[in-house]
């Protein structure tokens, strides 16, 4: 369906889609067994193109539990922990449809599943409320807010699951640059109180 590559991370793969959230947990993107499965998006997500992007774009990969983000995978995700690392490398890239979209790093943060990240056409000022409560990260001069086209990547987390549910996730999101748009140096600190979950 796509092709995803993060800079700075070993993440550079397709990306697929079933009519589940099950199918490829366990399975390649050939379909072949896996216990890391692959990327692979959500099922009520649209990819097809630019024009067609649901508000919210949600891509799954699993983690190592240890989250070491030199492991593989989107363990890799826990790089953009590192207000230095996401400093460095504050654009994703989704090619779809022909075309490559560019995404700016907005948020990173950890959740447990009540919070409904993954709707793909979120309440928008609820949502992004939300969100920038839990950010990890300060960006200067970021504007993200309701009307922005969203990229979220989820992965599993057991950093503040202390009941083992198994419910709690990392979540990166990034907004979806205009067509064109040049890459300009931006300046991310840490949050020094961010809500967890």
């Amino acid at each position: 369906m796509a092709w995803l590559y993060l800079p700075g991370t070993e993440i550079d793969d397709p990306v697929v889609q079933a009519a589940d959230n099950d199918y490829y947990l366990q399975r390649t993107f050939e379909g072949e067994y896996s216990v890391w499965g692959c990327y692979f998006a959500d099922s009520l997500n649209t990819l097809d193109s630019r024009a067609n992007l649901d508000a919210n774009t949600v891509i799954y990969g699993h983690a190592y539990k240890n989250e070491d983000p030199d492991e593989r995978k989107f363990t890799q995700l826990f790089k953009y922990l590192d207000p230095a690392f996401a400093e460095q490398n504050p654009y994703l890239y989704l090619a779809l449809g022909g075309e490559d979209l560019a995404f700016q790093v907005a948020a990173v943060f950890f959740t447990d599943i009540s919070f409904d990240y993954i709707n793909p056409n979120p309440p928008q000022r609820d949502f992004h409320e939300t969100v920038a409560a839990k950010n990890e990260l300060l960006i200067d001069g970021l504007d993200f807010g309701p009307g922005d086209y969203v990229l979220t990547l989820s992965t599993c987390s057991h950093r503040y699951d202390v009941d083992k549910t198994r419910n709690h996730r990392l979540v990166v999101m990034a907004k979806l640059l205009p067509e064109g748009a040049t890459v300009q140096d931006i300046t991310i600190t840490a949050n020094p109180n961010p809500e967890k979950p």
